[in-house]
């Protein structure tokens, strides 16, 4: 045994002389043999029983990759004062809820790494707190159902940076929400799924989204710093105020020819608020938000696409744009199903000003 517990003191040992000798270390790793897990008595020492136990104060940098964990106890991690890079165990398929947020650690760096024969859960709030800096989220199992859960990120003032590597499926409910430092991301190949929230109140202005992506749920980008997205081919179902308060917005490229959007989707503000200029040379030109503070949103989509987004109504309101102002056009701004019901807007306006670029 490496350390010897102290008659009569609570949490306090005597480390063995080779364990003296490293204690003051800033980095560690740890790799355990085949077949072998770290005990419980182990990690306690390694990471502390509690707050008040710290045998590796200075700790910086710890690496788990090739070390077995149970997954349940990596919560202990939360003990180490000092703690500001972890890479978690190549063997972890679920990182429990709150693992890093109680507690005096203050981690910046959080790495985990490829291993593509597994799925990984991380639970909810496992990563919240305004600490973290960057994320590695590693390869996992293509075929499995990898998650990242509900507020993982939550609040996450600092993160800046998330590499996401192959084979994630779903991002979860907020996990992504009012990280104010995250200004981009890629989202990999595999993901189907972006919930409720997930990047509202982010400060992403550009997101690439995967060929795999299926369903934008509900407020899933309420950014009010987007610029611009493109919605691959195979999203079918964008929910209602998936882009709300989205007032940077001025493009949104819809690749596929069956995309359903529900009503009220994108911001009011910036999609019938404006006024048409006649004459203009292109489409950007010929409209201008009512509101000088906001830009005019416009939909491009594949031309292949019109039978089924525009219905007989709006396509004889488009063939006198040129003549009328939209004000006259379409006062009355009443509710419109578009053909095949494929796609439903709020308002005739707004479709309008979408159609026009074609």
């Amino acid at each position: 045994n490496e350390f010897t517990a102290i008659t009569g003191q609570w949490l306090k040992f005597t480390a063995s002389t080779e364990i003296k000798a490293i204690q003051n270390v800033t980095k560690i790793k740890v790799v355990t043999a085949e077949g072998v897990t770290m005990s419980t008595e182990d990690l306690n020492r390694l990471c502390g029983a509690d707050e008040g136990e710290n045998e590796f104060p200075n700790v910086t940098t710890l690496d788990l990759e090739y070390a077995k964990v149970n997954d349940n106890e990596l919560t202990k991690l939360s003990w180490m004062d000092n703690l500001k890079t972890i890479t978690f165990p190549r063997t972890t398929t679920n990182i429990p809820a709150s693992c890093l947020i109680n507690n005096s650690c203050k981690i910046e760096n959080v790495i985990i790494p490829d291993n593509s024969e597994r799925s990984v859960t991380i639970g909810t709030q496992a990563f919240h707190t305004t600490s973290l800096k960057t994320v590695v989220l590693g390869q996992v199992d293509p075929n499995g159902t990898s998650s990242i859960g509900t507020e993982v990120f939550l609040n996450d003032t600092n993160l800046s940076s998330v590499d996401f590597h192959y084979g994630w499926t779903t991002i979860g409910t907020h996990a992504f929400y009012g990280c104010s430092s995250l200004k981009s991301i890629v989202l990999p190949e595999g993901v189907t799924t972006i919930k409720n929230g997930a990047f509202s109140s982010s400060a992403i202005e550009a997101i690439r989204l995967p060929g795999t992506l299926k369903t934008i749920e509900s407020t899933a980008f309420n950014c009010s710093k987007l610029k611009s997205i493109t919605i691959p081919a195979s999203v079918t179902n964008i929910e209602s105020e998936s882009f709300q308060e989205c007032q940077s917005l001025t493009d949104v490229y819809v690749l596929g020819t069956d995309t359903k959007i529900a009503n009220g989707a994108f911001q009011s503000t910036n999609t019938y608020n404006y006024n048409y200029q006649s004459g203009s040379s292109d489409m950007r030109s010929s409209y201008t938000n009512k509101d000088s503070s906001y830009p005019v949103t416009i939909l491009h989509y594949p031309e292949a696409a019109k039978s089924k987004y525009l219905n007989s109504d709006i396509l004889n309101a488009i063939s006198r744009i040129r003549s009328r102002p939209i004000r006259q056009l379409f006062a009355q701004g009443r509710p419109w199903t578009l053909h095949h019901h494929q796609w439903r807007l709020c308002r005739m306006e707004e479709l309008h000003a979408y159609t026009e670029d074609t």
